[in-house]
């Protein structure tokens, strides 16, 4: 399906909101640094993206992946991210072990707020007959509550449709196994920042 821009989806597509990134950086990296007892080195997107596909299932090089980045109108960055700035993925890809990954960095401009365009994108994607494979980080509190409305609501209208669903997030969503599969996004989260299983444990 196409949108405004010309943009056909690839068959796994990856759905970030940015300001969900930007605020789990800023609040937990000085927290974890400190209790480590060492610095985090900078986070690391596509590695962190690469561990996120791995921990849903997905395997193989072949594969094409439109990654969306939902952010706020104005902003420039990812704040602690490598790369940092937005200009850095718009319209660039990337191959990894999982396959190619196509960035498209997307705001609204004003017209919708972050949230109301990451829902409308979720909609759009549940309905692409090109689509088969979703990997939600959605926002978090109560607007992470509306996309969990929103994609109950796009899975009643779409039951004839088989998009497999992975939601990765702090909190498990209330919604069907059937629905979605979470995995509780520290996982990656502690990859990304090289944080070893045993120093976790020493916590």
């Amino acid at each position: 399906m196409e949108i405004n821009n010309g943009l056909k989806f690839a068959e796994h597509v990856i759905l970030l909101d940015a300001t969900f990134l930007t605020e789990m950086l800023g609040g937990i990296r000085g927290q974890m640094s400190t209790e480590l007892g060492r610095d985090l080195p900078p986070f690391d997107v596509v590695s962190w993206l690469t561990c996120l596909a791995l921990d849903a299932g997905i395997r193989g090089e072949e594969k094409e992946w439109s990654v969306l980045l939902v952010h706020e109108q104005g902003q420039q960055m990812l704040s602690g991210c490598t790369p940092e700035s937005l200009k850095e993925y718009d319209g660039q890809a990337c191959r990894t072990v999982i396959g190619e990954l196509a960035f498209f960095p997307m705001s609204g401009e004003g017209m919708v707020t972050n949230t109301e365009l990451y829902v409308d994108l979720l909609g759009l994607l549940m309905r692409d007959d090109a689509v088969k494979e979703l990997l939600l980080v959605p926002p978090m509190g109560v607007n992470g509550v509306k996309v969990e409305e929103a994609l109950q609501a796009a899975y009643d209208a779409e039951k004839e449709k088989q998009v497999r669903v992975t939601w990765f997030g702090m909190e498990q969503p209330q919604l069907s196994e059937e629905m979605c599969k979470w995995i509780p996004v520290s996982y990656s989260l502690a990859y990304a920042w090289g944080i070893r299983s045993d120093e976790l444990r020493n916590e």
